[in-house]
């Protein structure tokens, strides 16, 4: 977790590892997060935002687990891997778009609903 303030004006750097997009990707969850992301216009979330849009789209649990796992799991390997910055104090959510993960999400949805 991000312990400094999110600078706007810096990028969040897309991984162009493809290997590792499928790694994180390939968790349903992590999967579900970077899908809510990817589809807003805006690139700044609060933590209680994706939360709740979560929630809305998936269905996800308001479960204590499921945040747990929110924060301390999804978003630190996502923010590891260079998908999201993640500032817990202020507990806001960067993401900027990657054309590689949008195509995986792509592909993805399109042979699930098929």
């Amino acid at each position: 977790m991000t312990e400094r303030p999110i600078d706007d004006e810096k990028p969040v750097q897309c991984p162009t590892d493809p290997n590792k997009v499928l790694r994180l990707l390939a968790n349903d969850r992590r999967r579900q997060i970077v899908t809510v992301l990817d589809a807003r216009d805006e690139s700044l979330i609060h933590f209680e935002d994706l939360q709740q849009q979560l929630s809305i789209e998936f269905e996800t649990p308001d479960s204590g687990n499921w945040l747990i796992q929110l924060r301390h799991v999804h978003l630190p390997m996502l923010e590891e891997a260079g998908l999201v910055e993640y500032d817990g104090r202020d507990r806001r959510i960067r993401y900027d778009d990657c054309e590689l993960v949008s195509e995986v999400l792509t592909a993805i949805e399109s042979k699930t609903h098929t």
